[in-house]
């Protein structure tokens, strides 16, 4: 059956707690520290907004939270405790470094109800961590899913494909390492060379070649069907698009629909083996959720099967279905 949406209020945190600048960030110099909410503004925010249809889970986004001070840690989920929702609150999730968990910090975790703590590991290869600055090595990055998991909470991955010295074989084994891992779930992100970072640096001056676009997507599809094999959610592929976004960026794959052109890969190929040697007229189902990935970005997928295989797709609603599952009648 398909998964039920989790009902997620967010906050964001810009760079709160982040202890450096990795080669492909510009958030410090772009960043409004003005931006960044206090805790007594969390809990203004929850009590007007939140409604007793829950339950809810409250984010923290962006910035290293668990680099914040301990009272500061504390005071943020003081806050969510203090909203006259908190009994409809169902927990905390929050995103940080895997250099940035200890023992004391998974303690505050744990006592301020956070159930779900996402790991920005971004690679686990020692050259490719090395060389976009990120300040630990794949065995600690290890380390941190592992402490994660043994305290009890839900793990997040978060992937970086395209990062410097990352050859494919390199991506392929970070994939691997997250299967190895098992996290709950992950996100996939395109590396892109942004203003005023390191990374558009080492770009003007010839030492980095970002992916081409057709190849980030190919490599980010690899890895949403091993992971879909493997029975872990990839809870979103591309970043965020946010306003300015496009302006920003100088060079690498960028696309505002990068993530549907993910899916529609990984259904095309999908369609390849359910629909083997047929031709003619074909009905497939998908349930909601996986329709316009089966379809395809700009209906891509019905093209390609019509151009290339002389297929008619015709395109239903599969009730009861599993996400990106495919049922195929011939007609």
């Amino acid at each position: 059956m398909p998964r039920p949406r989790e009902k997620i209020y967010p906050f964001f945190l810009g760079m709160a707690g982040c202890p450096g600048e990795c080669v492909y960030c510009d958030q410090r110099r772009t960043a409004d520290p003005g931006e960044v909410p206090s805790p007594a503004a969390v809990t203004a925010a929850l009590d007007r907004d939140l409604d007793r249809a829950g339950p809810w889970t409250v984010a923290f986004y962006g910035g290293t939270f668990t680099g914040l001070p301990l009272d500061t840690i504390d005071a943020y989920l003081d806050a969510v405790r203090a909203s006259r929702y908190a009994d409809v609150i169902d927990g905390v999730r929050i995103s940080t470094r895997p250099d940035m968990l200890d023992d004391d910090v998974l303690v505050v975790l744990d006592a301020g109800r956070v159930k779900t703590v996402e790991l920005g590991v971004q690679s686990f290869d020692g050259g490719v961590l090395l060389a976009a600055g990120r300040g630990y090595t794949a065995g600690e990055a290890a380390d941190a899913c592992a402490a994660v998991k043994n305290a009890g909470l839900t793990l997040g991955v978060q992937l970086m494909v395209g990062l410097p010295g990352e050859s494919k074989r390199a991506w392929h084994k970070s994939v691997e390492k997250t299967v190895e891992v098992q996290p709950e779930f992950v996100r996939l992100y395109p590396t892109l060379v942004v203003k005023s970072t390191e990374l558009a640096d080492e770009y003007a001056g010839g030492k980095y070649a970002p992916l081409e676009l057709d190849e980030a997507v190919s490599r980010c599809a690899d890895a949403c069907e091993r992971f879909l094999d493997a029975g872990i959610r990839v809870e979103r592929v591309g970043l965020q698009e946010v306003p300015g976004l496009a302006d920003q960026v100088v060079a690498g794959p960028y696309h505002p629909a990068f993530g549907d052109l993910v899916w529609t890969d990984v259904m095309r190929r999908r369609l390849e083996k359910a629909l083997e040697s047929r031709t003619g007229a074909v009905t497939v189902r998908a349930n909601n959720r996986t329709l316009p990935a089966l379809i395809g970005h700009e209906r891509r997928n019905v093209r390609h099967f019509f151009e290339v295989r002389g297929i008619v797709l015709s395109v239903e609603r599969g009730d009861g279905l599993g996400d990106y599952v495919v049922v195929v009648n011939q007609e």
